[in-house]
């Protein structure tokens, strides 16, 4: 989408990025791009740029409700016809940006065929042009229906056109049932057991529209809760059950717990309330509620945090697992995108990726940052460094290109990493403190 308005001998240009942020310019009448806006046009044309920020902010706020609103179709497989589909994601001016930049499904009657848009045309993942004559329906593609031949050739496809998701589809996490969780039958212990910031998490369940009230030590207050998410469209419930941890020291202000426990995971139809097995929910919907709950985990987890200050030996002993123990789905995903980085980067001489870690061979030392927690251990006999966030500094990945929009744990991690490639040129005492060796 671009727009464009004339404002006296000027042109203030507005267009959406890949990353769906606003690119905004001014032009003179040579079309030479200028820094910052004329002094002059400011007092002339207040009125109109009040009303162009406005309109910008109103853009801004569409398209983080689209982002969203697409990526919960996922939970609900939703169909289409291919009019609506077009007129609503193709021909509409704000909408092309997510209808050309993701995979979709079409649907003829014999078949399903997954395509991209490029340049006017409809094509698969082997290149080949797709007609729309009878085709019956559209939906949303997602990886988990596909092959590892056809996910690989997608993502392929999104690097070398240097496509930008809005949100993550090729590259999307996917998790199917598990042995462990065939033999429970009717719920899922995969995410129990890790301890949680409770306000941190509350706040990612509403972001994903989870019903949840904190826990606290009132009186006759509960020892757990549930955690729910309705799918209307599918009569189902996802209920996650989250405990209270016992110990005086993780009580917060207004006697609320600040840490909580994760525990077991079921799904229910709503329609007889009857506890549903889960090799018999939608594969695509338990792959999604998964993935939202392995997200709470992955930003919500006390082993996120270096600064941690362990209350007792149980959270000590979760803290150094979670830092420094297996990948989450979403870590590995997250080693896929640093795979794909590090060939790229001027540092990547002393960088090379070894199981969960990154490893970072500096002047003074050798780091292993964990791909999951972001934590770092000193080699050569695993020492805990601890480096706080500048949210300050530049990111890192501003110019490098990741086919979807990153998370923050790579941006976290290549921070560190360019820091500590250098690190015979870091100024912080409290980090040269720790990486100095007598």
């Amino acid at each position: 989408m671009k727009r464009v308005w004339t404002l006296g001998e000027f042109y203030y240009n507005i267009e959406i990025a890949q990353s769906g942020k606003i690119k905004k310019e001014w032009a003179d009448n040579n079309n030479k791009i200028l820094t910052k806006v004329p002094t002059h046009i400011k007092k002339e044309f207040a009125t109109e740029l009040e009303n162009i920020a406005d309109i910008i902010k109103q853009i801004e706020k569409t398209i983080k409700t689209q982002k969203s609103r697409i990526d919960k179709l996922f939970r609900v497989n939703r169909f289409m016809s291919y009019e609506h589909f077009e007129k609503y994601y193709i021909n509409h001016p704000l909408m092309f940006f997510f209808g050309s930049s993701l995979i979709w499904n079409f649907h003829y009657d014999d078949n399903v065929i997954s395509v991209m848009y490029f340049n006017g045309v409809w094509k698969n993942e082997k290149n080949e042009t797709i007609i729309t004559n009878n085709l019956r329906e559209v939906s949303l593609w997602h990886p988990i229906n596909s092959s590892i031949e056809s996910i690989k050739n997608w993502r392929r496809i999104l690097e070398e056109s240097k496509i930008m998701q809005p949100i993550k589809q090729a590259f999307r996490e996917i998790y199917i049932v598990t042995d462990a969780e065939l033999k429970t039958k009717t719920y899922s212990d995969r995410m129990s057991a890790h301890i949680l910031k409770q306000y941190q998490v509350n706040k990612l369940l509403k972001l994903r529209d989870w019903h949840y009230s904190l826990i606290g030590c009132f009186y006759e207050s509960p020892d757990e809760k549930t955690a729910k998410l309705n799918i209307k469209d599918k009569n189902i419930r996802a209920e996650l059950t989250i405990k209270k941890i016992d110990s005086d020291s993780t009580i917060g202000n207004n006697l609320i717990y600040d840490y909580v426990l994760t525990d077991s995971l079921s799904f229910y139809d709503t329609i007889d309330e009857k506890i549903i097995e889960l090799e018999n929910v939608d594969k695509v919907l338990f792959s999604e509620i998964m993935r939202d709950v392995d997200l709470f985990v992955g930003v919500a987890s006390i082993g996120n945090d270096p600064n941690f200050q362990y209350n007792n030996e149980e959270e000590r002993e979760y803290w150094n697992n979670y830092s420094f123990g297996s990948l989450s789905e979403i870590a590995k995903t997250r080693k896929n995108v640093l795979e794909s980085i590090i060939p790229k980067l001027k540092i990547s001489d002393v960088c090379k990726i070894d199981g969960k870690f990154l490893i970072v061979k500096g002047t003074i030392r050798t780091y292993k940052i964990h791909i999951g927690s972001g934590n770092i251990l000193m080699e050569p006999n695993d020492e805990y460094l601890c480096i706080v966030e500048d949210n300050t500094k530049r990111d890192p990945t501003q110019k490098l290109f990741i086919p979807f929009e990153c998370d923050k744990g790579v941006s976290l991690i290549l921070s560190k990493a360019f820091l500590l490639a250098n690190d015979n040129m870091i100024e912080d005492s409290t980090i040269l403190s720790q990486i100095r060796i007598d």
